[in-house]
């Protein structure tokens, strides 16, 4: 009996040896590596859609294209992380692409192609849309951002598929993918209970490249003895924004009330390099100033309303090409002023949305509509324009939403050139399947 026993205490000995209670250094260790992989916090989007477009014109020139049908996808991969109670990080990797694309036909102008490379459907790449980090200085009110900015998916592109506002920008307040860096200041401990402001100053300069290797370094002065083929330019375009953010859920009339003002001014901005061929001396000036009010749950209903303007001043200074054009002008000299009307409403019930959005965008306005989903520009329409739209909502990740725009064009866009009168219409039909996970 003693030899069973002393037999039974050596194999458990044995076995205390063999599995012995991990060092403190290692429980450290592993500890440290699990609040590593904690601060993460990963999603995505998967968005799958058909468009058939019908485009008609007669003035200036006559157009009747066949139906033109399109599948595409677009495919986000996002990765957040809370660093410190003081520091966040945000980002998404997006995939914008035609179905099995075969040919390309047309060409791609490089120019800005940046700000919409997120939006392109070109390719299978996958691209950096977001990519910022939010730094929060201790002890005050201020909140230092920097990095690729959430420029894109601002009120009212939430309405579409029931989503919470995803943008800090409104759809019509930039229309592209910006880089930079923001200063906000969050008033919100002057005002009462349930009311919010922030105050944000941006500076999203624009790059014009001189290409440079290790032999020939890049130089703004790029004509200078035989140095590189280009033209002289300011490499750095400037460029700034103001914006009062506003939103309170205190007003009876409103479920919640959201109210942006902003305003941008962009310097300088050329179009072409000077070279024999095509002679350019021409750069803009561009003033956007746009008002975006959200009313949610107006009177205690499921009716939501969002309505923005858009007013923007463009000048234009110097001449492109033979034909010695302005941008909207003949001038070597012109402004040109524009504005834009949005009124987007939905109805709401336990799993359908009913949408209609209308567009009144005057001559000159400009727009450039780089992140939407459309493929015509829709809210950069010179002209009137309706989007209704249904979305059902299978599940809360899966939805499907079924969609009609048409657009009547009653002048050209703003371009190189004369704007001129115009009788384009475009119609689109779509049907779009979004899954979240």
């Amino acid at each position: 009996m003693k030899n069973k026993i002393n037999l039974a205490l050596s194999v458990l000995l044995s076995g205390s040896v063999a599995f012995a209670a991990p060092t403190l250094e290692e429980r450290v260790a592993e500890l440290e590596a699990q609040n590593s992989l904690n601060i993460f916090s990963f999603s995505g989007t998967l968005n799958t859609r058909y468009d058939e477009l019908q485009v008609n014109q007669t003035n200036p020139s006559a157009i009747d294209t066949p139906k033109l049908n399109y599948m595409r996808m677009r495919f986000s991969f996002n990765v957040d992380a809370a660093v410190s109670p003081y520091i966040k990080f945000y980002s998404r990797y997006t995939m914008t692409k035609m179905m099995n694309s075969w040919r390309q036909q047309g060409t791609v102008s490089q120019q800005g192609i940046d700000l919409r490379a997120a939006d392109n459907y070109l390719n299978s790449g996958v691209v950096v849309e977001k990519a910022y980090a939010d730094l929060t200085i201790p002890d005050s009110n201020f909140i230092f951002s920097i990095g690729r900015l959430p420029t894109t998916d601002g009120q009212p592109a939430n309405y579409w598929d029931g989503k919470a506002r995803m943008g800090t920008y409104a759809l019509m307040a930039y229309g592209s993918v910006l880089d930079g860096m923001a200063l906000t200041y969050k008033a919100d401990s002057y005002l009462p209970s349930g009311h919010t402001l922030a105050l944000r100053f941006l500076y999203t300069p624009f790059t014009d490249n001189v290409i440079g290797n290790f032999q020939t370094p890049p130089t703004s002065d790029s004509n200078a003895s035989g140095a590189q083929t280009g033209s002289r330019t300011t490499t750095m375009k400037q460029f700034s924004t103001q914006q009062i953010d506003y939103s309170t859920t205190a007003i009876g009339a409103f479920e919640n009330l959201n109210i942006i003002l902003q305003h941008y001014n962009l310097q300088d901005l050329e179009f072409a390099h000077n070279t024999s061929a095509t002679p350019s001396n021409l750069a803009i000036d561009v003033d956007s100033t746009s008002l975006a009010i959200d009313m949610q749950g107006l009177f205690g209903s499921n009716f939501d309303l969002s309505l923005s303007e858009l007013v923007t001043a463009v000048k234009s200074k110097g001449l492109y090409g033979a034909s010695a054009a302005g941008y909207g002008t003949t001038l070597g000299e012109d402004t040109t002023y524009g504005s834009t009307t949005l009124i987007s409403t939905r109805y709401k019930i336990p799993t359908w949305i009913f949408g209609v959005e209308y567009i009144d965008g005057k001559k000159g306005v400009f727009y450039t509509g780089n992140t939407a989903e459309d493929l015509t520009n829709f809210y950069g329409t010179p002209g009137t324009g309706t989007h209704l739209y249904i979305t059902k909502k299978f599940v809360d990740n899966l939805s499907l939403r079924i969609g009609h725009y048409n657009q009547n064009f009653k002048y050209s866009p703003l371009t190189i050139g004369s704007v001129s009168e115009s009788d384009k219409n475009i119609k689109t039909y779509y049907a779009n399947l979004r899954l979240d996970f």
